[in-house]
């Protein structure tokens, strides 16, 4: 209970992480593409609430244009091949306007490496974009007249000085700093009039400042080839304070050339990302502590089940042994009865647990397919359970034909399950309504009972691991949770569907589906 509580508390961690993402939209999509979150950054982005976008396919984020061309589904299928997509791309808000987004599409697996989902993260790079493509404008202005590009540029640097990130124009082989905008100076902790006219070198930290125009700043100069660099890590020492900062910044280097093709410099668009860097690290923390909790879960679970059985066993052949003896007295056989029930009991939680340990590695509940009548199986189902509870009444409606290829095995399992579920979550006198009826291709088996309703809040988890439809349930019942989930496994290994209805006037329905020819390829 520890570990579970360990793992729940770890996802509100890493939900709070993503939800306080403000200048990021993150949301995840299902295999198909239908978005099942979307973050307060998503909101601010792209303009659409939650209640609004839920549900929908993330291709109605994309420009109609793109719709037509299948970039939807080609980002999916990249995706999904490579494990990652990356793109920088137009996309559409709610009011219509268009914003350059830069996007990262990742595929997302679950505990056994099965692909489960996608979560996307699409940052609005527009100003990023429009400060390079001003700057391209500006180069092309200056080969057609000084005095044009000298007024356009004064132009430029106005619309620099306003820009949401760091800016800033290096002349000559020592980078001497021509311009820099206030957000670019407030990296550097200097004043704008401070640091114009100096050498690169004197103005970055002296720890680093070497290493970084040999490795940024040089080749762009000398290569003439931009160079674009993600989550560097700058450490430095505050001159006022003393104090080591450390920050991330993701910057662009963008080689400039005079009329004649030289190299004279470069420019530089910089944003600090160390937030969205912490969080990043937080986030694969987390995830992994999350992950070595689920794998602790799988293999306790699993030695435990696998060293039960032997004992179990042993008890079993004992106890029964010991039923068959005629010199017991009344009192003792009695006895022996209950603790065979009791092992009983115990075999059937270990088989559980094993099923549920197989399901979790992604193995899958293995099955054997062969003909089978649903009818005949719950019957003989019902015939045990009500053995073993003499005072609950069992209504038994069969319809039509029930025979198909199953597991009979496996679907005895089902039934039991759910009828035992019936009879623990309903009132002693109370019935249990058990119906069978064939359909075209099709052949259904539904559980009623008239207990109390299962929670609204609960219904939509019913099938999870470890998930009760009810607290009520005392102590000396012994369940761990997994007899649904086990349930919805069987019957989806099979090809077939199991639903839930629940409420006051009604009562509780489960219903299964099974496909007639079943799953031919079993497990």
């Amino acid at each position: 209970m520890e570990c579970t509580h360990a793992i729940q508390d770890t996802d509100v961690l890493f939900r709070f992480l993503v939800q306080s993402a403000k200048d990021r939209a993150i949301f995840g999509l299902d295999l198909q593409g239908h978005i099942i979150s979307w973050n307060p950054g998503a909101e601010h982005i792209k303009g659409w609430r939650a209640e609004e976008i839920l549900g929908q396919h993330f291709r109605m984020l994309f420009p109609e244009e793109y719709r037509q061309q299948g970039r939807p589904e080609n980002e999916l299928k990249e995706a999904f091949e490579t494990g990652h997509y990356q793109g920088e791309e137009p996309r559409q808000r709610k009011d219509g306007s268009f914003f350059i987004a830069e996007i990262d599409l990742w595929l997302l697996r679950d505990d056994a490496g099965q692909p489960c989902g996608f979560v996307k993260v699409t940052q609005d790079v527009t100003a990023r974009k429009l400060a390079e493509e001003a700057h391209v404008a500006l180069l092309a202005r200056e080969r057609s007249s000084h005095a044009e590009a000298e007024a356009e540029r004064h132009k430029l640097y106005a619309i620099f000085e306003q820009a949401p990130v760091g800016i800033a124009i290096y002349r000559g082989p020592h980078h001497v700093i021509q311009f820099a905008n206030p957000v670019q100076c407030r990296f550097w902790e200097r004043g704008c009039e401070e640091v114009l006219g100096k050498p690169l070198r004197e103005v970055l930290p002296e720890e680093q400042g070497p290493s970084i125009i040999e490795k940024a700043c040089d080749p762009v100069f000398q290569q003439g080839e931009p160079r674009v660099f993600t989550e560097e890590r700058f450490e430095f020492t505050r001159q006022d304070t003393g104090e080591r900062v450390e920050h991330y910044f993701n910057y662009t280097h963008v080689p400039m050339r005079d009329l004649a093709g030289t190299v004279e410099g470069f420019m530089a668009v910089a944003w600090d990302v160390t937030d969205a860097v912490r969080s990043h690290q937080r986030a694969a923390v987390l995830t992994q502590q999350l992950q070595d909790r689920v794998d602790f879960e799988q293999q306790l679970i699993g030695i435990v089940s696998h060293d039960l059985r032997t004992p179990l066993n042993a008890i079993h052949l004992t106890v029964s042994a010991m039923a068959r003896r005629d010199e017991l007295d009344a009192r003792t056989s009695q006895s022996v009865l209950r603790i065979q029930s009791a092992v009983h009991r115990a075999v059937r939680l270990v088989g559980d647990l094993l099923d549920f340990t197989q399901a979790r590695l992604g193995e899958g509940i293995p099955i054997s397919p062969r003909a089978a009548d649903l009818n005949q199986v719950a019957r003989q189902v019902l015939d045990q359970v009500d053995a073993a509870h003499p005072g609950r009444t069992l209504r038994v409606q069969e319809r039509g034909d029930a025979t198909g290829v199953w597991d009979s095995e496996r679907i005895a399992q089902v039934v039991q399950n759910l009828v035992t579920n019936a009879i623990k979550y309903s009132p002693e006198a109370s019935p249990v309504q058990v119906t069978t009826r064939g359909e075209d291709g099709w052949v259904c088996l539904s559980v009623h009972n008239q207990g109390t309703p299962i929670p609204p809040e609960k219904l939509p988890r019913i099938f999870e691991p470890l998930q009760r439809a009810s607290s009520e349930v005392d102590s000396t019942s012994r369940s761990v949770g997994l007899g649904l989930y086990i349930v919805k496994q069987l019957v989806e290994a099979h090809g077939g569907t199991v639903d839930v209805t629940s409420n006051l006037k009604q009562g509780t329905t489960f219903t299964v589906r099974l496909p007639r020819h079943g799953d031919s390829g079993g497990q």
